[in-house]
């Protein structure tokens, strides 16, 4: 082989494992909650605290939503002055799907549906897709936050 056609093969090859690694999803761990009242239990009346990527110090990847029991998601968090906000209903959730497929799906405006799995992780959340592929990390299930908070429990 000449070298030129070597280098070019070398460089084939390392674009084409650059793309994959660069591509490549993260495993959702831990067990999936697969029962439909445990995964609304968790859910219900709750606060959920999730991110997008390795850690929440992204302020465009993290979230606060309220989960109200009629099915309303409820934006919860700090405004463009970073004084907080009263909470405002931004979609729905549901849990869906018989036992031992339960999942949950939320719908934001013309935006969605957005179905996800929930896997327990030692007390710990994730959103999963159909293929196990970790979307977002939830950081915390509080409880409902309300008008009179200052402080988002959400910690960011």
């Amino acid at each position: 082989m000449s070298i030129k056609r070597l280098i070019m093969a070398t460089a084939i090859v390392t674009a084409v494992t650059a793309s994959t690694v660069l591509n490549a999803q993260t495993a959702c761990t831990g067990t999936r909650i697969s029962d439909t009242t445990a995964l609304e239990n968790l859910l219900d009346n709750q606060l959920v605290c999730a991110f997008k990527g390795a850690d929440f110090s992204d302020p465009n990847q993290r979230w606060s939503e309220n989960h109200l029991e009629n099915g309303d998601v409820q934006e919860f968090g700090p405004g463009g002055n970073s004084t907080m906000q009263p909470p405002e209903v931004i979609g729905t959730w549901t849990v869906t799907g018989a036992s031992p497929n339960a999942v949950v799906t939320y719908t934001y405006g013309s935006a969605g549906p957005y179905t996800y799995r929930v896997n327990d992780t030692s007390g710990n959340y994730q959103f999963c897709d159909d293929s196990n592929n970790l979307i977002a990390t939830i950081k915390s299930i509080e409880p409902l936050a309300t008008d009179a908070a200052t402080v988002n429990p959400c910690a960011w």
